[in-house]
């Protein structure tokens, strides 16, 4: 992918009810220290149950292996599997290795920003 303005991409949309759709939608932005992935698997897991019947603001899907899709970037073209907590990396729990209690941020790929449910995800 060149060029990604206006690229649209599919991803599922779940709804609530035991029903989801696959929907055309923009791509997600890319932050700062992130990388775009293109989803090659992901994973159904149980906890998905809970969204199948409940909905999810953001595209689910928390299992995944995909490709850097990043031109230019050092690991553009490398396979990976996504470590989905987002930490600081710089507060005293992160600093000691527990970045599950990350003091500063408290997000998940896949729970409260876009998942693997889609073609593309961005990704720290």
């Amino acid at each position: 992918m060149t060029d990604r303005l206006n690229s649209r991409m599919r991803a599922s949309v779940f709804h609530g009810d035991r029903r989801i759709t696959i929907e055309t939608q923009d791509m997600p932005p890319v932050g700062e220290g992130e990388v775009l992935v293109r989803v090659l698997r992901t994973a159904l897991c149980g906890s998905d149950f809970k969204l199948w019947h409940k909905g999810a603001e953001f595209t689910a899907g928390h299992e995944i292996f995909g490709v850097v899709e990043q031109p230019g970037h050092h690991r553009h073209g490398q396979r990976c599997a996504i470590y989905i907590p987002v930490h600081c990396g710089d507060c005293d729990a992160c600093r000691a290795g527990d970045t599950q209690m990350c003091l500063q941020v408290s997000s998940l790929i896949g729970w409260n920003r876009p998942g693997g449910y889609a073609e593309y995800v961005p990704v720290p």
